[in-house]
């Protein structure tokens, strides 16, 4: 029973060390955390923008590289997105798949 607790911790160690990303990456434990992080905080900066917190942003991160796709009314709201994303330490890139109304 001992080596039961003492296995199980481990295997999710293991397991949290290799993760696979969107593109079929592995990535550490760290890097996704950070990658965790990164959406964290671009939400809630879109949230804190008096432009955008009425707007459903989607955020996804891989490897540092920050994805927006969703819907708002015009160009530069689309622009003030990207803006608020790389304005996030550790944002490596923006990619910006908004749409917009106008």
């Amino acid at each position: 029973m001992s080596r039961l607790k003492i296995a199980t911790p481990l295997l999710l160690l293991l397991s949290l060390a290799a993760c696979e990303n969107a593109n079929g990456q592995k990535e550490t434990a760290g890097e996704y955390i950070d990658d965790a992080t990164i959406t964290t905080k671009v939400k809630a900066g879109l949230l804190h923008d008096q432009e955008l917190k009425s707007f459903d942003i989607h955020v996804r991160t891989d490897n540092g590289v920050v994805v927006l796709s969703g819907l708002v009314d015009n160009r530069v709201q689309k622009s003030d997105a990207t803006r608020v994303a790389k304005s996030i330490n550790h944002v490596k890139d923006v990619v910006n798949d908004i749409s917009t109304r106008q």
